[in-house]
């Protein structure tokens, strides 16, 4: 083939091919003078002499006379003038600036490291040197260059082999940087001399000016380049601040491991844009949790020879799923480890907030960047500037009030808009978007669950059907006050900065079972409109060594994505006094409590902790509590407005019930007057009649008996023989 007559694409290694054409038919010629081809009748019968002189350009000629000179009458000075042409090829090759120089340049490979990679992407080139490597290697299954081939081919001088044998050693750069790999289509290569050898696929891509692409890392590695100034990035300015200096810093050789902590949506997205639009590289982001268990060596060699050829900025996310739940590391944390620690260049890991990156890589030098470091005034800008960029008004107050309910970031206050667009265009066409809208596709965002750990509480009350002593309900709501009002005082005003605060609020609600602390929690978070949690300790607490400690950083970190307030029935069960140690169980239940007490004080939201007997909460806790809210048992008054208020207005209920005599006579807590209420309205349904008063002090022995107390004449009084006909029966 003249070149000419080659294609477009196969152009720019033209020399190099007319070189490799040149060696192969000096090979052959010295194999057929030593007698080694042209008497072997089985390799004629596969490959003929005939085809081998058609595809290196036609008859071997001497050069002078056109005749074909048989392999017996080969004369040295023939392949000696072979030999000279190979060289001027060579010469020629090594001048011209195609892609197989820009590969020697990015990957350090020496003229001897070139030459072996043209031998192996020539087929890739032209299929005919697969006929021609198994002609010369005297075996037509093996259609790729081997060691002894490349030895032959590139030059017969001992020096020249033993580069060659170096080049392609587990030393050399050419499998070091998985250039190349020994095998073909996953068979079983011979060993020695004759061990084959081929391009990795990347290696041929790049080669052909093919966009990257390996099979391997489809699935866990997108490449993408946008363009985005460092100024749109939704980040503090403090933050924006330090950002736009890590091109300097990165500048440097070996530059330290990026860290950028948060959550979704917090702008880390944008600012792996923006770097890597400064640095001028596009982005590589890495999911680790997409890597198969069996191809994470594989994977991250693909990986390593990709960013080699085709330069970008990684970013690695799916950190977290490198360890299992007992801190075990999979599979492929050895491998991600090794290629990182080998990676010398710009990289960013990009993890939620609060994994422990540096206990995962604890040798290397890595700077956290905290995307949630904003706070209230930095939510409260984006709820003024979004809603406008996606066409919707809102005032203000709105937004203020939005900043303070919901811990939001950039991109989930997005989510929450778009979402209220879409709700807005459900109910008809031109609706205008509300903050209604809006509120119901913020709480849409933020509502997560815990499954056995913890409940979300929904309840109708309000304030009206709360009945609390005057002191009490004022305590109430001084603190519903302090919720709403938290971020003015901990951000606003800056408390929070000056006494080193996490805009917590922690109260305690103590007093007997029944008498409307669970309530109260449910009316206050209707109050506010934000979700209300129910830890359940049975759930919460462990046996194993460990998991307790797990359950809580669950249960707190959903209640800050999600926003809600936490409450911790029966708490003294957790919060409890700590007990002297006496065995392994003691100490360990006192760590608990200890890591309770950490999570309490780094909690940004709204906990409250209810006990039955406030003594047993323990000191360390009590010095937590900005609020204590006594819940006494109701008095006269409260306990009639209860008995009143328990019976629906649907409920029918005869004259003849006597609230007064009961509130007197009986001083009952409003959980139990509600179960006496419940119990009688199912005994009147029972009989087919109206709820009066038999039923109601039937109900009332009933409380009686499960409180074990026996019904005395002197409490239920002109109604006692009521209590006796419910028993004859």
């Amino acid at each position: 083939m003249e070149l000419a007559d080659l294609p477009p694409e196969l152009m720019p290694f033209a020399a190099r091919l007319r070189h490799l054409d040149c060696v192969i038919e000096r090979e052959i010629l010295r194999l057929r003078a030593r007698y080694q081809l042209s008497l072997d009748e089985f390799r004629g019968l596969y490959v003929s002499d005939e085809q081998v002189d058609r595809l290196v350009d036609g008859p071997v000629s001497d050069g002078s006379d056109g005749e074909r000179v048989a392999g017996d009458r080969m004369d040295v000075l023939h392949i000696a003038r072979l030999t000279r042409q190979a060289r001027l090829l060579h010469a020629t090759a090594a001048g011209i600036e195609d892609r197989l120089a820009m590969l020697a340049v990015r990957c350090s490979l020496s003229p001897v490291e070139c030459d072996l990679v043209f031998l192996a992407l020539a087929p890739e080139l032209e299929p005919k040197y697969e006929i021609l490597y198994a002609y010369l290697n005297d075996d037509v299954a093996r259609k790729w260059p081997t060691l002894h081939l490349a030895q032959r081919l590139l030059d017969e001088r001992a020096a020249t082999a033993n580069r060659v044998r170096q080049a392609l050693s587990p030393a050399g750069t050419l499998l070091r940087e998985r250039l190349v790999i020994l095998g073909d289509a996953g068979n079983r290569l011979r060993g020695g001399g004759h061990q084959g050898f081929a391009l990795a696929p990347p290696a041929v891509q790049f080669l052909l000016d093919l966009p990257p692409g390996s099979a391997i890392l489809a699935n866990c590695a997108v490449r993408g380049t946008a363009a985005q100034p460092s100024e749109t990035v939704p980040v503090v300015e403090a933050l924006a601040a330090r950002l736009r200096r890590l091109p300097a810093v990165l500048a440097q050789p070996a530059p330290p491991l990026l860290v950028f902590a948060g959550e979704p949506g917090s702008g880390k997205g944008e600012a792996v844009h923006a770097l890597a639009s400064d640095i001028g590289l596009p982005v590589v982001t890495l999911d680790l949790a997409a890597i198969g268990a069996d191809e994470a060596v594989a994977t991250f060699d693909a990986l390593a020879l990709e960013l080699k050829l085709w330069p970008a900025l990684p970013r690695i996310v799916g950190a977290d799923c490198l360890h299992d739940a007992e801190g075990h590391a999979n599979t492929a944390a050895g491998p991600f480890l090794r290629w990182l620690r080998a990676w010398q260049r710009p990289a960013v890991l990009d993890i939620p907030r609060g994994f422990a990156w540096r206990r995962l890589l604890p040798e290397l030098r890595g700077i956290e960047f905290d995307f949630d470091g904003g706070g209230y005034a930095h939510r409260s800008a984006l709820w003024r500037t979004l809603p406008a960029e996606h066409g919707i008004a809102l005032d203000g107050a709105d937004a203020a009030l939005l900043a303070g309910r919901f811990d939001f970031s950039a991109g989930q206050i997005g989510a929450a808009l778009a979402d209220a667009a879409t709700l807005a265009q459900l109910e008809g066409d031109g609706v205008p978007v509300t903050f209604a809208h809006i509120l119901r596709g913020a709480r849409a965002g933020a509502d997560q669950h815990l499954g056995a750990l913890a409940t979300k509480v929904v309840r109708g009350q309000g304030w009206d059907d709360l009945v609390l002593t005057p002191g009490t309900r004022g305590r109430v709501t001084e603190f519903t006050v302090a919720i709403r009002q938290r971020h003015v005082v901990f951000a606003e005003w800056g408390f929070g900065a000056r006494l080193g605060h996490s805009g917590s609020l922690v109260a305690l609600f103590a007093g007997a079972s029944g008498t409307g602390k669970t309530m109260t929690a449910g009316v206050i978070a209707a109050e506010l409109d934000i979700d209300l949690y129910k830890v359940d300790l049975s759930g919460l607490v462990s046996k194993y060594i460990g998991e307790t400690e797990k359950n809580l950083d669950r249960v707190f970190d959903v209640a800050r994505k999600a926003n809600a307030m936490l409450f911790f029935d029966e708490a003294d069960a957790l919060f409890g006094k700590r007990s002297e140690v006496k065995d392994a169980h003691d100490r360990y239940a006192n760590i608990e409590t200890a890591y309770l007490l950490q999570k309490l004080e780094e909690h940004p939201g709204v906990v409250i902790l209810a006990t039955n007997v406030k003594r047993n909460i323990d000191e360390a806790f009590s010095r937590r509590l900005q609020y204590v809210i006594e819940f006494p048992l109701p008095e006269v008054r409260e306990r009639e407005r209860l008995w009143r208020g328990m019976f629906p207005a649907a409920a029918p209920v005869r004259d003849d019930v006597d609230f007064a005599f009961l509130a007197r006579q009986f001083p009952l807590a409003g959980g139990h007057i509600r179960n006496v209420a419940l119990d009688a309205a199912f005994l009147a349904a029972q009989a087919d009649d109206a709820i009066d008063m038999r039923q109601i002090v039937q109900a009332l022995a009933r409380q009686y008996a499960k409180q074990g107390k026996i019904p005395s004449p002197g409490e239920f009084g002109p109604y006692y023989p009521l209590v006796a006909v419910r028993e004859a029966r």
